[in-house]
């Protein structure tokens, strides 16, 4: 199978996790880049996804950072070791979690790599980048494995594909919330040790380029790696009754950056701007609550995020605390268009919204498109 983005000259690929894993495949695909460059003229981008800061554990498990590097972003010690092997690459460090992003991200990319063993952040660049219609692939250790074996998964957005959720059941939905980490110790994650890393990173740097380059056609599957067995190729079926709808999103539009800055009225003028007409309803991707009680008796509107790790809403009339009332994943157009929250901090995970116009016969998908974290250049 081949892919649009390649041949359009999109030369971007997103890498979410640095660790272990994430960080073997930087080195590898660098290192490549430098004995079999790109065509001549080619402007090539590197998107590093991470959160996580550098700890004193994590130096022994990459070839790429230095003792130095411990309490730096592990984004941005990624970027000075490509800064430090002269590589003549863009890198554009994201230091935030890949669920704060979303299909915005993932527009013009050629290929998304997920290194990261987190359901949720995983579920979020499969949604995401399906919606995007752009390949992605999923790297990590063998469950019940030693730390010497791996695998990565290939997925291709389109009809009757399948995707990572395909082959999800109850226990993989009921750890979207829960994050590995190697540092824990009743650890449920399988572990990837540095040389299996460097093994599955230099498998799927191939597959990488060829995204990059169309040189090459992608084939979905599952590749298995295990010192015993060697490399086996498996096939993933398509799951019928997934819980994701495997629809893609034609019509989105991005909103470069929005920080803090953008309201939800603002949402909707860049929406009625495009839709050529009013909005009648916003479609958001977690829910929201617009109405409050208290336990006095006391009902307000707002519009605030439902989630556990939101401050509590105060009644405007006693001060008590306020309960949500009104929940759901819409905003009629009338509830929002003069209320002067920002987005992001209703909607941080917002990657898309969906916004409908008023006769239903038109819908737009407004993505938002974080830039990359400004960096000290004297630190280095």
């Amino acid at each position: 199978m081949t892919h649009d983005s390649a041949v359009a000259g999109r030369q971007r690929l997103v890498l979410v996790g640095v660790g272990t894993l994430g960080s073997a495949v930087l080195e590898i695909l660098c290192r490549t880049l430098l004995e079999r460059p790109l065509p001549p003229g080619t402007l090539f981008t590197i998107t590093l996804v991470d959160d996580d800061v550098l700890e004193p554990h994590n130096i022994a498990k990459s070839a790429i950072y230095l003792p130095s590097d411990v309490g730096c972003k592990k984004v941005h010690a990624a970027l000075y070791w490509t800064r430090r092997l002269g590589i003549d690459i863009d890198v554009e460090p994201i230091g935030c979690p890949i669920q704060e992003t979303g299909a915005g991200l993932f527009l013009d990319a050629a290929a998304v790599i997920c290194a990261v063993d987190n359901y949720a952040a995983r579920m979020s660049v499969n949604r995401s980048a399906w919606r995007a219609g752009v390949p992605y692939l999923f790297v990590g250790g063998l469950q019940g494995g030693e730390s010497r074996s791996g695998r990565y998964q290939l997925f291709m957005p389109g009809e009757d594909q399948p995707c990572v959720e395909c082959g999800w059941g109850t226990e993989e939905y009921a750890l979207l919330e829960q994050s590995f980490s190697c540092t824990r110790r009743h650890q449920r994650g399988p572990r990837t040790g540095l040389a299996a890393a460097i093994r599955i990173a230099s498998l799927i740097v191939d597959e990488a380029l060829g995204a990059l380059t169309g040189a090459s056609e992608l084939e979905p599957g599952e590749v298995r790696f295990d010192p015993s067995t060697g490399c086996r190729r498996l096939s993933l079926p398509h799951n019928p009754d997934c819980n994701f709808d495997h629809a893609r999103w034609e019509n989105i539009v991005w909103m470069e950056d929005p920080g803090q800055a953008c309201s939800l009225a603002d949402t909707l003028a860049l929406a009625e701007s495009h839709l050529n007409g009013p909005v009648g309803t916003l479609y958001l991707n977690r829910p929201v609550s617009t109405g409050f009680t208290c336990s006095q008796g006391h009902n307000w509107p707002e519009i605030a995020r439902v989630g556990p790790d939101l401050p509590p809403t105060l009644c405007p009339v006693c001060g008590m605390d306020g309960f949500a009332t009104e929940v759901g994943w819409r905003l009629p157009r009338q509830v929002v268009l003069s209320t002067p929250v920002p987005l992001q901090k209703i909607v941080p995970d917002s990657g898309v919204v969906a916004c409908e116009a008023a006769d239903a016969a038109q819908t737009i998908h407004i993505a938002c498109r974080y830039s990359k974290e400004g960096i000290n250049e004297n630190s280095r």
